[in-house]
């Protein structure tokens, strides 16, 4: 099912642009390495003090999921400390001084926090690469097509979000049945009332959204295509569409399709860009080559007011932890800096889909990377974290 956020959120997020300053006395943070009687966390001054090595920090970082942390910074190189209770963001600012702390409090040491990621197009029954998203901050993803009993009890995984589609509504022996996806991978439907029960048998599954293939003779005709959209937004479920032909993804929108799950392949022409406007694409470029025209393809939705959101079709491709490759190349494409790239995994994707990871912000889950700049300058950097959180608690 969709996810709905069970937290309750805390709204403690101070604006000032003040410089950190010390914690107070009572929890004053000294050298040494040593917890002193205030609860406070060192570490030991060096000649080149900015950061600690990943072991340094396990050995560091508080093992429950409460407890404060000063002195970072955010993926813009903004001043950030926060309070961390039982997993989740309970505080987060600019100034240290507004925090109410609990537990122990850690400096940082200038270290650079990531929100955990979010990949966007994933087909986890063909690869279930979990642990190795994990690995590389990657805590939550959209799975946009397996059968209904290899995908929904990876959905009950308690330590990786997984929105998931299940298999596409299609037509009889249609995509992607006669392929890669005969064994379950599409649900196929012959008439309106099918369609219907398709739809709403896949919602009393667990289905988050619903996935429907668009292009060619193989796809749902438009008026099993247009109901099939009626039913998921009833029922407060988006739709998107495998569409990589003009046909493709202009009918989808005509039907009320709400996003793309894969930048298309035949070129866009601007007023065909300017369709998606308030709609969605999922990158997946290198999963079709980077062509030219999908290049082309995202930068045009983009400036069309389309949403981009990093995906990467793994399952399709094979890689682990996280694709710096492919927000590198929407970062270019879109010409973006790192830290608004960064963007397209994390904030953006959480609020769409409605995921707990994502944000630096009270009540999202306390899951992050640390990497030892102040702020984001190179995606590169993402591929070697000073440490991974989940949680409150280092991996």
């Amino acid at each position: 099912m969709r996810f709905s956020l069970l937290f309750t959120v805390a709204m403690f997020l101070a604006c000032s642009n003040e410089p950190e300053s010390a914690p107070t006395a009572a929890t004053e943070v000294v050298n040494g390495g040593s917890q002193n009687a205030g609860g406070a966390v060192s570490v030991k001054e060096t000649d080149n003090p900015a950061f600690e090595t990943l072991s340094n920090w396990s050995e560091i970082l508080p093992k429950t999921g409460t407890w404060t942390f000063t002195n970072a910074f955010d993926h813009y190189g903004r001043p950030l400390s926060g309070v961390i209770r039982e997993g989740q963001f309970e505080q987060v600012s600019q100034d240290v001084k507004r925090l109410k702390k609990r537990g122990p409090v850690v400096d940082l040491r200038g270290s650079t926090l990531v929100p955990g990621l979010i990949d966007s197009h994933v087909h986890l029954s063909y690869f279930d690469g979990r642990a190795s998203l994990e690995q590389g901050g990657v805590f939550a993803a959209v799975d946009l097509a397996a059968p209904l009993d290899d995908l929904f009890p990876l959905a009950l995984d308690s330590d990786f979000y997984l929105l998931s589609a299940g298999p596409m509504v299609t037509a009889i022996a249609g995509y992607p049945t006669q392929g890669w996806g005969r064994n379950g991978y599409g649900l196929e439907v012959a008439s309106i009332g099918a369609a219907e029960v398709a739809v709403a048998e896949l919602i009393a599954q667990g289905a988050g959204l619903i996935k429907v293939p668009v292009d060619g003779d193989n796809g749902l005709g438009q008026e099993l295509l247009e109901r099939v959209v009626a039913v998921a937004h009833a029922q407060g479920r988006l739709v998107v569409a495998h569409a990589l032909s003009s046909a493709g993804f202009n009918r989808a929108r005509r039907a009320g399709v709400d996003g793309l799950a894969h930048t298309p392949t035949s070129l866009m022409t601007e007023e065909e860009a300017q369709n998606w406007r308030g709609g969605f694409v999922l990158s997946t470029l290198y999963a079709f080559g980077a062509s030219e025209n999908a290049i082309e393809n995202v930068r045009r939705l983009s400036d069309a007011g389309a949403m981009v959101l990093y995906g990467t079709d793994l399952g399709n491709r094979i890689f682990s932890g996280f694709d710096t490759l492919e927000l590198e190349l929407l970062r270019e494409t879109l010409n973006l800096s790192a830290a608004e790239a960064i963007e397209l995994a994390t904030s953006e994707p959480a609020a769409l889909w409605d995921l707990p990871v994502g944000r630096i912000e009270p009540g999202y889950d306390a899951s992050f990377l640390m990497v030892a700049t102040r702020g984001v300058r190179d995606l590169a950097t993402l591929n070697e974290p000073e440490g991974i959180i989940h949680r409150g608690v280092i991996k």
